[in-house]
């Protein structure tokens, strides 16, 4: 709602030593919640109007109707421009680079993936992207997740969450972010309006699966997709 004030939330703190001696007295681990104000939400708001030489040659709704994508467009400009500037902040972890050409994407994104680099693209609209490469200098994901091993940490997914959508957008909410493992759809649903955005990521390798399956971790949600699938009950029903 307008005038929402919008906070980051951010935990600090120290782990002690578990190494403890039977008898001794086990050292306490303290950590504190701190909040930061971000921003606050503000309302825009148009309107547009039609000509009556419109509606008399076109009839009222198509002639309203002829000049809705012209409005949507130039609205959205303005949104992504503010979106944008709003996101500055990414660049304290992430090198940003801007492109021209949807059809560029996935061949960035390959060359950078046999190169084992950490890079994420993001489609704004008007076949305008931005490639986000983390910053060799950034510890951010240590200090976010100090627990979670190399493997979980370094996952272009974990650090899309962590980097941008969780510390930037503040946007982790399921009713704000969907998924689809379409590049297509993803594109298309930014043109159309649908969406402000959408983040295009590598796929995750098997070595990687394997790292965080053997550190006893779980892989994040929507990190893999796997086709064919085993049919339901394969797996869990007992065959003599």
């Amino acid at each position: 709602a307008e005038g929402t004030t919008m906070y980051v939330y951010t935990t600090t703190g120290t782990l002690q030593n578990g190494a403890v001696p039977e008898g001794e007295i086990i050292p306490l681990s303290q950590y504190q919640r701190n909040k930061t104000q971000v921003g606050e939400i503000t309302l825009k708001k148009w309107r547009k109007a039609a000509s009556a030489e419109a509606i008399k040659k076109s009839g009222r709704d198509e002639a309203i109707a002829q000049t809705d994508a012209k409005l949507l467009s130039d609205v959205q400009k303005g949104i992504r421009t503010d979106f944008f500037n709003f996101l500055k902040g990414i660049e304290v972890n992430f090198c940003v680079d801007r492109h021209q050409g949807v059809s560029s994407i996935k061949p960035t994104l390959a060359e950078y993936y046999q190169q084992g680099r950490k890079v994420t693209a993001w489609y704004v609209g008007d076949d305008t992207w931005y490639l986000l490469k983390l910053r060799s200098s950034s510890n951010a994901m240590e200090e976010i997740m100090p627990d979670c091993s190399k493997a979980l940490k370094n996952l272009d997914i974990s650090i899309l969450h962590q980097l941008v959508i969780d510390r930037v957008m503040h946007s982790n909410n399921e009713d704000c972010v969907t998924y689809t493992r379409s590049f297509t759809e993803a594109i298309a649903a930014v043109d159309e309006g649908k969406c402000q955005c959408c983040f295009i990521l590598n796929p995750t390798r098997i070595q990687d699966i394997k790292d965080i399956v053997d550190a006893n971790e779980k892989m994040p949600q929507k990190s893999t997709y796997f086709y064919p699938k085993p049919t339901t009950g394969l797996v869990m029903n007992v065959y003599e």
